[in-house]
């Protein structure tokens, strides 16, 4: 007869075993809480209206970190060459590199499936340009190794956590911000700063990482209209006058009035670039 602590034995169970599940369990929680806050904040910035810049720079510090402690690799197949590409082998960089290894990330984060990520639908595409445009500014930094924590051990300060610490040799070098110009040893970014640094850090062939492709641009405020216009269309096929919430109407107005004003400054502007002759020819068409 085979005594119970023998069977134990041979099928692996001992005292210890409901400890190292539970310490399994919690160390599976911390590395599916890192995704979900990454995911978190790429749908916070999808929604969000305000503080989108500090939004924007935690998305991008969560990939350098996630990156750097080896969580991930970035690599793809090329679909030209059938070569595989990897972010660590590679000292130039293109669009096309940047949407593979967004690719690679979507499968980290375990979204490479989600319709809500298809780039066929409008919400796809809007989470695809988030992640793609921390990519452009996170790809270099993590090259560079440029992004440091203060004496404090801290990586983020500012205004709800909206700079990140950067090595001042490098925002010497590549920073819009003059005030970064004067010689110290650490400075803080905000996004757009980052954003810029990482692009001329890119235009310098002389790098780690260059690149002959811009990043994407900032299209923040189209991105902001086109939801807009799809949040009104989606309200007028429901429209039903009892159900429209107090000030509706005159928030409508004052929109209309907004985009009559844009649109007459921007023809302005537009004129004002123009020669006499196309201006006559715009006036009589």
């Amino acid at each position: 007869m085979i005594k119970l602590k023998n069977i134990n034995k041979l099928y692996g169970f001992n005292h210890n075993n409901k400890k190292a599940v539970k310490m399994v369990k919690e160390k599976t929680n911390i590395v599916d809480n890192n995704k979900q806050e990454q995911l978190t904040m790429i749908d916070n910035i999808v929604i969000g209206t305000s503080e989108i810049a500090n939004k924007r720079i935690l998305l991008t510090k969560m990939i350098v970190n996630t990156v750097e402690l080896g969580k991930v690799i970035l690599k793809y197949k090329d679909k030209i060459t059938g070569l595989e590409r990897t972010f660590k082998n590679i000292n130039k960089i293109t669009n096309a590199d940047v949407r593979g290894f967004v690719d690679c990330y979507k499968t980290y984060l375990g979204v490479e499936t989600d319709p809500t990520w298809d780039n066929k639908t409008d919400t796809g595409k809007e989470r695809l340009r988030i992640l793609k445009d921390s990519f452009w500014v996170a790809l270099p930094t993590i090259k560079n190794g440029c992004l440091q924590k203060n004496k404090a051990g801290k990586e983020l300060t500012g205004n709800k956590n909206s700079q990140v610490f950067v090595d001042g040799e490098f925002a010497k070098k590549y920073s819009p911000n003059p005030q970064h110009s004067l010689g110290t040893d650490q400075v803080t970014m905000k996004f757009s700063e980052l954003k810029k640094a990482s692009q001329n850090y890119l235009n310098d062939k002389s790098t780690d990482l260059s690149s002959d492709e811009n990043a994407s641009k900032d299209n923040s405020f189209v991105s902001s209209i086109k939801k807009l216009t799809r949040t009104i269309n989606a309200s007028k096929d429901d429209l039903v006058l009892k159900k429209e919430q107090a000030g509706t109407e005159q928030a409508i107005k004052q929109l209309e009035l907004a985009c009559v004003k844009w649109t007459t400054e921007f023809n302005l502007v537009k004129q004002s670039e123009m020669t006499p002759e196309q201006v006559a020819r715009l006036k009589r068409a």
